[in-house]
């Protein structure tokens, strides 16, 4: 399921990098990597993984990866687990060649598993996590309510017992 289309061509000097991922359409929680292609006027380049350095941003977190050469020329992996649905940020920096290098580039954007997901979705972790946080904050509120009702009936057993009380006396004849 390989589409040319999604990946991002970034130019620098003589030099075209592609990014995209070895596996489209790119699935949150499975194992995939991030794929890079380097030529210059269409020679693959060869010997970057000891001078170009990987940065995957998504959400203000960063990821640092190393770069590994494949079997076919100029072709480098980075391994990533993606774990949020969203567009991530390749920050490519280091040396080609003679050439310093610091350029960004935005593969495929990573998706729910649920566009594969058949006959019927399962809800993510993330979706599963906010569900248990929701379900805590009503339970917590239920305690206190029900502390609130218990406190409450009490003063209201404890006002009721006084008040029986003070009636008995009232109504006692006077022993005098």
């Amino acid at each position: 399921m390989s589409s040319v289309h999604a990946h991002d061509r970034v130019e620098v000097g003589d030099y075209v990098i592609i990014v995209g991922w070895v596996t489209e359409p790119v699935i949150v929680g499975e194992r995939n990597a991030l794929l890079f292609d380097v030529s210059k006027n269409g020679v693959p380049i060869e010997g970057l993984e000891g001078t170009l350095d990987i940065e995957v941003t998504f959400a203000g977190e960063k990821f640092l990866g190393d770069l590994h050469p494949e079997e076919k020329n100029g072709l480098y992996t980075t391994e990533l687990f993606p774990t949020a649905k969203g567009q991530y940020e390749v920050r490519i920096s280091g040396q080609i060649e003679d050439l310093e290098v610091d350029v960004m580039a935005t593969p495929e954007e990573v998706l729910s598993a649920r566009i594969l997901q058949f006959p019927e979705s399962v809800a993510e972790t993330r979706e599963l996590e906010q569900s248990i946080v929701e379900m805590q904050a009503a339970i917590e509120r239920a305690q206190l309510f029900g502390n609130i009702g218990t406190a409450t009936g009490a003063i209201g057993i404890i006002t009721g017992l006084v008040g029986v009380l003070a009636g008995r006396k009232k109504t006692e004849p006077d022993a005098s």
